[in-house]
């Protein structure tokens, strides 16, 4: 679920410093929800990416194929994790 802005509280007009620091704290409001939601989603991504990796490499060891002769597929398996610095 993602956070739908209101953009009210960043027009301009004659503002007194009251109504300033008003808008200042619903905009750091807004801005401290989104970055929160960004590494909830960032961590979910991790997450699933490390039970991805753990798949494909299970998948390589439970392979008939020799390690100095890897099948195709595992070739690919292990070309992919290798272009990614796993």
């Amino acid at each position: 679920m993602f956070f739908t802005p209101s953009w009210k509280f960043l027009t301009l007009s004659a503002k007194t410093p009251k109504s300033i620091s008003k808008n200042f704290k619903r905009m750091r409001a807004y801005l401290s929800q989104s970055i929160e939601q960004a590494q909830t989603r960032f961590a979910k991504v991790l997450a699933e990416n490390r039970r991805l990796k753990g798949f494909l490499l299970e998948m390589v060891k439970n392979c008939s194929c020799q390690e100095g002769s890897r099948c195709p597929q595992c070739q690919r398996i292990l070309g992919t994790l290798n272009h990614f610095g796993i």
